[in-house]
């Protein structure tokens, strides 16, 4: 088999990022593991994955259901991508094991705009949360960010909406094959998320049912690849907040928009404002908070997603001239301070110009800050300090 048909049996097989890294660090490439199924070495006793995993990788690796994926993937004009690829979104690489090792895409394939943002909430949302999602995702789109959600009905579906309404690009992320309609009725908005230059993209081959143990792994895809996200209207029990914890952990900021205190869908919301997450109530909030503004302080309206954001240059006290650099410093915490030489800059994009993964990059900052050497400003911005 080639190379590119190893990489898509192995994803096809089901087995998930951890399972395929303990394969890798016991085979060293996917040649190697396919050689040790094909001579039947591969066992449990030998290698940390399950019975159930290997059976998952024998079943997907027969003929008959690979020239079937193949070609339900023609039918739907659905590609493979791989973490070494251009097009992998660059955010998730530094969610270290939980990365997905490959991606199914629809649409428009590349996956590398820096400005990207998710949106989500209840699928019970109110007329109240529909609004505001959309006013908030066209406001986006219009500055050129990229509009993350998940397709289910509700808040997700309105962050669609809202970002295809004003021509901005939009990417849905599903619990499903990337060819499967869920929920049905969202069937002719996926199509045009497709034809509009949008991206429908999934962890789970085609033909994959929208099965409920997919949802909780679908949404560290949503929050991992944006630099921030908002919550729009939740109870305590939605699975939005799943969302939100995976964000916490992956270094990214959350904010919330309040709703009317009476409303069990703004529960969360206003538990969330009060334990730390930013306040947002039209796309502006989060531009200026994020500083995805040009050098004049206009948002960048109609500018094509991705680049390195321009800073502000707003004046702060404690900020390091550029020329100032502290001494003595460990190889990796020099590397971050190169980072924020020259600009304020967002977790995000610390991780893509230092490649730490989300864990040792939360170390090094922490670090870095009890040292006085770096300052956290709000929207989870870091700046060096005088």
């Amino acid at each position: 088999m080639e190379q590119r048909s190893l990489w898509l049996w192995l994803a096809a097989s089901g087995i998930t990022p951890r399972q395929f890294t303990r394969l890798m660090d016991t085979y060293n490439s996917v040649e190697e593991i396919h050689t040790a199924l094909n001579k039947h070495t591969i066992r449990e006793s030998n290698v940390p994955v399950s019975q159930s995993a290997l059976q998952r990788l024998r079943e997907a690796y027969r003929p008959r259901a690979m020239s079937a994926l193949e070609a339900a993937m023609e039918r739907s004009q659905i590609r493979l991508i791989i973490r070494e690829d251009e097009d992998y979104p660059p955010l998730l690489r530094y969610l270290d094991e939980d990365a997905p090792f490959a991606l199914f895409v629809r649409g428009t394939p590349g996956l590398r705009p820096i400005r990207t943002f998710a949106i989500v909430g209840t699928r019970r949302c109110t007329r109240y949360g529909e609004q505001a999602t959309q006013h908030i995702a066209a406001g986006l789109a219009a500055a050129g960010v990229t509009v993350v959600s998940g397709m289910a009905r509700g808040i997700d579906t309105a962050a669609h909406l809202g970002c295809l309404s004003v021509g901005g690009r939009t990417v849905a992320i599903l619990g499903c094959g990337a060819d499967v309609n869920y929920p049905t009725e969202n069937a002719a908005l996926l199509r045009r998320i497709v034809e509009e230059g949008g991206t429908v993209l999934s962890e789970y081959a085609p033909g994959v049912p929208p099965l409920a143990s997919h949802f909780p792994m679908r949404n560290r895809i949503v929050s991992g690849m944006c630099s921030g996200m908002l919550i729009v209207e939740a109870s305590a029990r939605s699975g939005a907040m799943i969302t939100v914890r995976h964000a916490l952990a992956q270094g990214r900021e959350v904010y919330a928009l309040p709703g009317p205190v009476d409303s069990p869908t703004s529960e969360m919301p206003l538990t969330l404002l009060r334990e730390g997450a930013q306040i947002a109530t039209n796309a502006e909030d989060i531009i200026q908070n994020i500083r995805w503004l040009d050098s004049a302080g206009a948002e960048t309206a109609g500018r094509p997603s991705g680049g390195t954001p321009i800073r502000t240059g707003i004046a702060r006290p404690n900020l390091r001239g550029t020329g100032d650099a502290p001494a003595k410093l460990e190889p990796s915490h020099q590397c971050v301070v190169e980072a924020l030489r020259e600009n304020e800059l967002v977790f995000s994009e610390i991780a893509i110009r230092t490649g730490f993964p989300t864990p040792v990059l939360n170390s090094h900052l922490t670090m870095l800050e009890l040292q006085g050497i770096i300052v956290q400003l709000p929207g989870r911005v870091y700046a060096l300090v005088r």
